[in-house]
């Protein structure tokens, strides 16, 4: 349970802020003053009296008092205790930068202390390693006594000099006269005021006042409300003078309002007024405005705040937000194309949209979804199918826990049936031109004129348009006058039960409108992203109609199915500046023929907020996939994996995520092990560095580690069975139980003569060769082998338990093949060479003398072998060019002996070149660094290349501005997207190298550069070589 206190702490902090000099018995009195005894008074009964803190409702309960604190609440003591008014400044402080977990606090102005403190580490106050404060832990003894004796002119040792280290908090605090808290376990209210009256006592560093004498002369505390309070009398030198006139009642505490349990889905009314108290006892309900987002509660205890007019005092209410979990709560079929399912609550839009969180199945066999759509209010989605199911049969459906679901949703659906006709839903004319036809379920045969007549008459179309299963828009080749009209539709649409439409024509009316297209909202507008709908339906728009000035450049456009709303995407690298744009789009039209020229003005959301890490998935053990806040770039981070050897895991930036249906996940990214290799199941550490929001600001992340572990969650599966003599080379997937992998129960054969399933003879033997991966079964040489129909594999498992689906391989079987040869090689990079052979081989025989490797007359050392999926990486002494040859000759393979030592699985050796084989160049081209210059108002930036590169306009000519090839390249300067304004490639020379120049305008030299380059998918910058490797993707510096 989340404990709430920060009302407290800010009325406990005003004690320090009104507590009169002399108030307390045995201390010193100011000048002229004097001590009212008015027996002895606990710490909390002098805060009470003074009214600062009034509990809950029912005075200082116990219940109240024993309540305890956390950090930031500490942190406004600090502020409070320091005078000066810092906890004002502090509360409007609007700094950039905040610690990593700032968001944990719900109500602004608290953000705004902790930004504060961050940027001021002089209070004493710092965060963890990876930028973490910690805002809502609680405050130790410990902790607490460090705020005092800092507000007492004390400083803590960070290794600079200090009066005190952390460890030496508690023996220092003895030493100057603070006790009272020493031995107390856990924080409370009660103790804070003990602390807090106890401080006030003591002289502050190097000085004989006392604390409290400081912040009433510094103005922090006002004497005359303690002298109210009875505390302090007037003094002797002021016996005659006249009273002040009566001071207007302020606030002094507002109550908090607890507004008890709700659940997820509950509508949250917040109350319109406060109680507040008054400095003369009155108690009145005012007006409060709250500061809330029902996004940003959280399960369990929150805390809201609001503003109350006239006063700095926060209110606060606090409310237990219970979350309920996602469930299925039905599932319906009512026609045989569409499954509906229904949730309890609202689902992930993306998740709910990839058809791979639902498996269909009818009769035994998959049945293939082609969509998910979820509906509007987010608990509904209905699957739509390639092909109808069958009627009158059972349907089995699973919605998979990936959804959001505690498990996996199982469910049949029997005997489903299709009872209802389908229908017109409605007839829309979209202007004089386009008739749109909603259909009540998916329909066949919508899509063909002949089903349609219009008043009467044939209708005359370009083609009819399918918007979605149920709708469809019916093109006109004469434009419809205005007026009244009839659509029929035959009964040639029918569903997908074989109903047809059976209705009457549908009437519908065309307006008269000679009003040409209006924008009539601006619905979203950031650098990269404008939405914005039409008063009415226009014409495809097409990004040759569309201008951005200054600067911009679409990438992009869509629009919805309403004709009117419609997105433009632009280029990250040119964007819309944070001044705003002109946005021109040239003959809108709208389907009455009216057409205008539109243009508005656009000022953008700037993002300036860091991306966040939210959480990560494994997905089929070979993949991580990390989800941040917003869309990131998709390469260029820094990600280092370790297991819990501490070993360096290499991994690969595959880039977005993409589901099953090809959709690209600007937000999420995809780890994997290069080749695609599983992880091993292992407790691991990722740390994330570098990653940047894809926007122009490129807005960078907080550097931080996650922990995760990867468990072995997939059964191991039978990839081949051959057969060689008598024995049976059965190969799996992956390593092996080795118990239930050669167990004699584990394997069954079958023959068709007699059907029945038999155990092998008792001395046939069942071993695992050395990959761990194979079985090999030696029948008796007196059994016949040939006997054997199906070969039956049940019960094995793999090493983490994962048991195998049983599975029965059926003759004939293939024979062990031929010995492994070597089918390639090619360079990959400057000391490694890719060999590819037509098979796996027996990792535990590789050796590196296998392979001889020669470059003219000079022999290639082979340092190391490793081997992954039929491809052997030799890595070798010594430096091989970019264009793939050693001391400038062409490198060749062949094997070294006559019978290797390196072997398959079957014991054969790899098969002996005939000849030498030439390893070809797949070193891919690269930027080895950059340089900037400035000349004429302009700077260049000049990449160097490790090698020639093919271009479009080739040596001394601009690059081709396409995806091509320049748009692959953004320069940053100070991390704003530089627009590149010239461009041209040069070849190397006797006293250069190949070179790349990006020129930008004004002077840059003295500003931070970076220079990325992002491949597309129609790269063309490649090397001379045969393949044509492409240039690499690079991040310079």
């Amino acid at each position: 349970m989340k404990i709430r206190y920060l009302h407290i702490i800010l009325a406990v902090a005003l004690v320090a802020s009104i507590l009169p000099l002399g108030s307390i018995p045995g201390m010193p009195g100011m000048p002229g003053g004097g001590v009212v005894h008015a027996g002895q008074i606990s710490a909390e009964e002098i805060c009470e009296i003074l009214g600062v803190l009034k509990g809950e409702g029912q005075g200082l309960t116990e219940e109240y008092l024993s309540k305890k604190t956390e950090r930031l609440q500490a942190v406004i003591m600090t502020l409070r205790l320091a005078g000066n008014n810092y906890e004002q400044i502090a509360m409007a402080y609007e700094g950039s930068e905040n610690f990593a977990d700032a968001d944990e606090i719900l109500w602004a102005e608290g953000r705004n202390i902790l930004a504060y403190i961050k940027a001021n580490p002089q209070f004493g106050w710092r965060g963890s390693t990876d930028g973490r404060f910690f805002p809502r832990d609680l405050v130790t003894v410990q902790m607490f006594y460090k705020v005092l004796l800092e507000a007492l002119g004390y400083r803590q040792d960070y290794g600079e000099g200090g009066d005190f280290k952390w460890e030496e908090v508690m023996d220092f605090a003895f030493y100057i006269g603070l006790w009272d808290l020493i031995g107390v376990e856990e924080l409370t209210n009660r103790d804070m005021a003990i602390g807090i009256v106890e401080a006030l006592q003591l002289p502050v560093k190097g000085s004989d006042k006392t604390l409290l004498e400081k912040l009433v002369e510094d103005g922090s505390i006002e004497m005359e409300k303690a002298i109210a309070a009875g505390l302090m009398a007037p003094g002797p030198e002021e016996p005659g003078e006249p009273e002040e006139p009566e001071e207007e009642p302020v606030i002094v505490s507002l109550k908090e309002i607890d507004l008890g349990t709700y659940y997820e889905g509950d509508e949250i009314v917040l109350p319109a007024t406060v109680t507040a108290v008054y400095s003369n006892g009155e108690e009145k309900e005012v007006p409060v405005v709250w500061d809330f987002d029902y996004k940003n509660l959280k399960e369990g205890y929150n805390t809201i705040v609001g503003d109350v007019e006239g006063t700095n005092i926060m209110a606060f209410t606090t409310l237990n937000l219970v979350m309920l979990p996602l469930e299925v709560t039905s599932v319906e079929i009512d026609n045989f194309i569409q499954v509906r399912v229904y949730f309890s609550k609202e689902v992930d839009a993306e998740r709910a949209s990839y058809a791979g969180n639902y498996y269909v199945e009818q009769e035994d066999a998959e049945k293939k979804i082609e969509k998910a759509t979820l509906s509007e209010d987010k608990k509904q989605v209905t699957l739509l199918m390639t092909n109808p199911l069958k009627i009158q049969k059972t349907v089995f459906l699973t919605v998979k826990k990936e959804l959001g679901l505690t498990r996996n949703y199982n469910t049949t659906i029997d005997n489903i049936m299709d009872r209802y006709e389908p229908r017109v839903v409605s007839v829309e004319a979209l202007g004089n031109k386009i008739i749109r036809v909603v259909y009540s379920e998916p329909v066949r045969y919508a899509n063909l004129t002949s089903n349609y007549t219009l008043d009467g008459r044939t209708v005359g179309t370009t083609g009819i348009k399918v918007i979605d299963e149920t709708t469809v828009d019916i093109p006109l080749s004469k434009r419809m006058e205005s007026g009244a009209h009839s659509l029929g539709v035959k009964t040639g649409v029918v569903d997908y039960a074989g109903f047809k439409v059976m209705q009457d024509p549908v009437e519908f009316t065309v307006e008269e409108d000679a009003s040409p297209p209006e924008m009539e909202e601006i619905i979203q507008v950031t650098q990269t992203i404008v939405k914005f709908k039409f008063n009415k339906p226009v014409e495809p728009i097409l990004i040759e109609q569309v201008a951005v000035r200054p600067g911009g450049r679409v990438a992009s456009v869509s629009y919805e199915n309403d004709m009117r709303t419609y997105t433009l995407e632009l280029e990250r690298t040119a964007a819309i500046q944070p001044e705003g744009a002109t946005i021109g789009i040239y003959s809108v039209t709208d389907y009455f023929g009216n057409r205008k020229t539109v243009t508005f003005d656009v000022v953008p959301e700037v993002d300036t907020g860091i991306p966040e890490y939210l959480e990560y998935e494994i997905k089929d053990q070979d993949k991580i996939i990390l989800t941040f806040s917003e869309d990131v770039v998709p390469t260029g981070a820094t990600y280092v994996l370790r297991n819990s050897r501490e070993e360096v895991i290499t991994l690969a930036q595959m880039g977005w995520y993409t589901d099953g249906s090809g959709k690209a996940y600007r937000n999420r990214v995809v780890l994997q092990r290069p080749g695609g290799t599983a992880f091993e199941p292992d407790m691991y550490s990722l740390s994330i560095a570098d990653v940047v929001d894809y926007t122009p600001q490129e807005n960078r992340i907080v550097p931080l580690t996650v922990e995760f572990s990867i468990a072995d969650n997939l059964s191991p599966t039978v990839e081949y069975v051959r057969v060689k003599g008598n024995k049976f080379y059965i190969h799996f997937n992956e390593s092996l139980d080795e118990t239930t992998a050669t167990l004699r129960n584990s394997y069954r054969y079958m023959s068709f003569k007699t059907y029945a399933s038999e155990l092998f003879p008792q001395d046939t033997t069942y071993e695992m060769i050395a990959d761990g991966r194979t079985v090999v079964i030696t029948l008796p040489d007196n059994f016949n082998i040939k006997m054997i129909d199906v070969l039956q594999i049940s019960a094995v498992k793999d090493k983490a338990g994962n048991e195998m689906d049983a599975v029965g391989v059926s003759a004939p079987f293939s024979s062990v093949e031929s010995p492994p040869r070597i089918v390639s090689a090619a360079v990959v990079d400057k000391d490694r060479i890719e060999v590819t052979l037509n098979r796996e081989i027996d990792d535990s025989t590789l050796a590196p003398y296998d392979f001889l490797l020669t470059a003219g007359n000079e022999v290639i050392n082979v340092a190391e072998a490793m081997h992954s999926k039929g491809k052997i990486t030799l890595i070798v002494d010594g430096f091989i060019s970019s264009s793939g040859q050693y001391a400038g000759r062409d490198i060749y393979l062949q094997t070294a002996y006559d019978e290797p030592f390196t072997t398959d699985i079957y014991g054969q050796p790899i098969q002996k070149t005939t000849s030498p084989i030439k390893v070809v160049d797949q070193y891919a081209p690269y930027a080895t660094g950059f340089i900037t210059m400035y000349r004429d108002g302009k700077t260049d930036i000049i990449i160097s290349l490790n090698e020639n590169i093919r271009t479009s306009n080739g040596s001394g000519k601009p690059l081709a501005n396409n995806d091509s090839e320049l748009k692959q390249f953004i320069v940053l300067s100070d991390n704003k997207v530089a627009s590149i304004i010239e461009s041209r490639y040069e070849d190397a020379t006797g006293s250069s190298t190949a070179r790349i120049i990006l020129t930008i305008n004004d002077n840059h030299t003295d500003k931070k550069i970076r220079v990325m380059f992002f491949a597309g998918p129609n790269n063309t910058l490649t090397d001379y070589s045969l393949r044509a490797n492409p240039l690499s993707n690079f991040e310079l510096p």
